[in-house]
């Protein structure tokens, strides 16, 4: 991805978290309607945590709980976590 870029440039990964059971609440309300059977195989693959531990990542790892958050919340805390990209 990196050679892509036209200029150096700093890499944030954002990893939005929930608990299983809201994250089974909101993929049951969506829009995009999923059935049981789909759900119950995605959550059969294993998280990959070792992002979250990378000590050489060249990038930024910022893991947000959204669990209790709205889109509006979600996008705040984004926005917090990584304020020179949305400064100004």
């Amino acid at each position: 991805m990196r050679n892509k870029l036209l200029r150096p440039s700093s890499v944030f990964l954002v990893d939005l978290l929930v608990d299983k059971e809201v994250r089974d609440h909101r993929r049951v309300t969506r829009a995009k309607r999923t059935t049981q059977e789909w759900r119950d195989m995605v959550d059969q693959i294993p998280e990959d945590r070792t992002i979250r531990r990378a000590t050489d990542a060249d990038y930024r790892y910022i893991g947000i709980d959204t669990t209790d958050l709205d889109v509006d919340g979600t996008v705040q805390r984004i926005k917090g976590a990584i304020p020179e990209v949305y400064a100004g």
